[in-house]
């Protein structure tokens, strides 16, 4: 609905020529409400703003201005109103387009329906053919964790640009994936690597020189500042490992280490996590095995308690940047149950 101009004239004019410019012009913009029956479009005015709306529902009627005439001196004609369209109107113009109740129901069964194709995931064993697909994955997943730049964002960095500590991010995922390969078991699931989850089998680890120099680890030495290196290869590696050693005591060697587990934000809440732990926990199950595992976010706590793990202790890792607090590490336990039966354990080979 456009703005209308109401013209009025005091003395009696029988051509109806309006009277002159002293007469004075009243010129109303009336903020209008949608009733809506119609599929045409309209325009809203508000507050000498024009909204052009489009795609109206099929039930409204024809939008009016609210024009009042003006009072009439007492014996004189009535006074001449003359709707006069404005050829170029005085107000801005916005376009917007409601969208239409079936958009509502098609968002909703869209997200109905990528739950339920997610239910008909089913994990799979990953080789080295897929190592850099998953990789990528993981580094997304991990985008936002502190920790995982944690030896990248050093005080003796600042020289890197951002898209190079991505590079070494993405990389750094690479060498991991690829050590786990070799040794432990690499878990995927949706169609494009959308939850990944790197577990180490008991009696296995990937520090060793042949693991270092097959899955490119080594390259990291040379990669990462001085600074950067003792941060992952003395600090995080070495604590990981003690405090490892220092909870399950002589279990260690025959537990299941989880050592990432992660989904891409757009993949999360549709129950990936789950089948990547439950693929291994009822393995654990079976052998009477424990799962290990460190967290670096508190939020995890309660996910990981109902996959059945335990809250042990935090440690800290304390080579931080100057200012920053030290970094919490939260460590998990499941121990294992009696309620699944497992007839074979994966070794990672068979993708």
């Amino acid at each position: 609905m456009a703005s209308s101009i109401l013209m009025s004239n005091s003395k009696q004019n029988s051509n109806c020529v309006p009277a002159s410019l002293d007469a004075g012009f009243l010129s109303t913009i009336t903020n209008s409400k949608p009733n809506p029956t119609s599929n045409s479009n309209c325009t809203l005015v508000i507050e000498n703003q024009a909204l052009k709306v489009t795609n109206l529902t099929p039930d409204a009627v024809p939008l009016r201005a609210n024009v009042k005439p003006l009072a009439t001196v007492a014996g004189s004609p009535p006074p001449l109103h003359v709707v006069i369209p404005p050829s170029k109107p005085m107000i801005l113009v916005k376009e917007v387009s409601l969208p239409s109740p079936s958009s509502f129901n098609s968002s909703a069964s869209s997200e109905l329906s990528r739950k339920e194709a997610a239910k008909n995931h089913q994990v799979r064993v990953c080789g080295w053919k897929e190592c850099k697909a998953v990789a990528r994955s993981l580094a997304e997943a991990f985008k936002d964790d502190e920790l995982s730049f944690y030896w990248l964002r050093t005080d003796d960095a600042t020289h890197r640009s951002e898209a190079d500590i991505w590079k070494l991010h993405v990389k750094v995922c690479e060498y991991v994936v690829a050590a786990h390969c070799m040794h432990g078991l690499v878990l995927s699931i949706g169609e494009n690597h959308e939850g990944v989850a790197l577990w180490m089998p008991p009696g296995r680890d990937y520090d060793d020189v042949w693991s270092i120099f097959r899955s490119g680890m080594w390259r990291l030495y040379y990669q990462l500042t001085k600074e950067g290196r003792r941060r992952y290869f003395k600090e995080t590696l070495g604590l990981a490992a003690v405090t490892k050693v220092d909870i399950l005591g002589d279990r260690d060697a025959s537990s299941w280490y989880l050592t990432f587990l992660g989904t891409l934000p757009a993949a999360r809440g549709l129950g990936y996590s789950r089948k990547l732990v439950e693929y291994v926990t009822r393995i654990a199950d079976e052998t009477n095995a424990a799962c290990y595992l460190e967290s670096s976010h508190h939020s995890n706590r309660k996910i990981y308690e109902r996959f059945g793990f335990e809250y042990k202790r935090t440690v800290h890792l304390e080579r931080v940047n100057k200012g920053a607090k030290p970094l919490p590490w939260e460590i998990m336990v499941r121990e294992p149950t009696k309620h699944v039966v497992c007839t074979s354990v994966p070794t990672g080979k068979e993708a």
